[in-house]
């Protein structure tokens, strides 16, 4: 006989069970089963579970490449100009690639030092541009002095005569495709573990900071 429901029993609202989303391991598992499990003929148990495992894993990869894909386009964007090299010294000046250049000879010519060589950086990478596949130009001018002063290099190859692969000294100048009211000039800068780079650094500092 069954027990008549009390007014406060009849007032209770049904208790809510929390659906969960069926695993997707747990939905193949069922479809395999279905179709084939026990029959010998398709599909042994172990040749089951290890064909579950793998379609899964497979699964499970694809989602990760395509999340790995969108990090890595979502992140191209934050790899901006202003990610700056530690390995460098940069500075700046919203004068014109020609007054800044022409300030930058005056500089190193006040040093008593003499330009050996100047690297036109953007003719030669505008002219290897095709064959490398590039359509957007990086720079819309740029060149490398290059110089040394004597009793600074004398003393570096003194200190170690394989020191001679940091001479001559360079300066950059350059002009930016996304940044083309700016000037950059730029040096890279002394091994720290060889103290007579310390005066070069200095040197160099001294001339950018005449023309900005």
């Amino acid at each position: 006989m069954s027990t008549p429901l009390s007014k406060k029993d009849s007032n209770k609202e049904p208790k809510q069970v929390s659906k969960q989303p069926v695993p997707l391991y747990a939905l193949i598992m069922c479809v395999f089963f279905t179709l084939g499990y026990g029959s010998n003929e398709w599909l042994g148990k172990n040749d089951l579970a290890q064909g579950v495992a793998d379609h899964v894993s497979k699964i499970e990869t694809e989602k990760q490449s395509n999340a790995n894909q969108n990090n890595e386009t979502s992140g191209s964007s934050k790899n901006t100009i202003n990610t700056l090299p530690n390995y460098a010294s940069i500075f700046s000046t919203e004068a014109s690639f020609g007054d800044a250049k022409a300030d930058l000879l005056e500089s190193i010519a006040n040093k008593g030092l003499v330009i050996s060589y100047t690297s036109h950086a953007k003719t030669m990478l505008d002219n290897t541009a095709a064959v490398s596949g590039v359509t957007s130009p990086v720079y819309n001018n740029a060149e490398i002095l290059l110089f040394c002063k004597a009793d600074l290099s004398h003393a570096l190859v003194a200190a170690n005569p394989h020191n001679i692969v940091l001479c001559p000294y360079n300066i950059s100048i350059y002009v930016l495709s996304d940044e083309p009211e700016k000037v950059y000039l730029s040096f890279r800068k002394g091994e720290k573990s060889e103290t007579k780079t310390k005066a070069i650094d200095a040197l160099l500092v001294e001339i950018i900071e005449e023309v900005i």
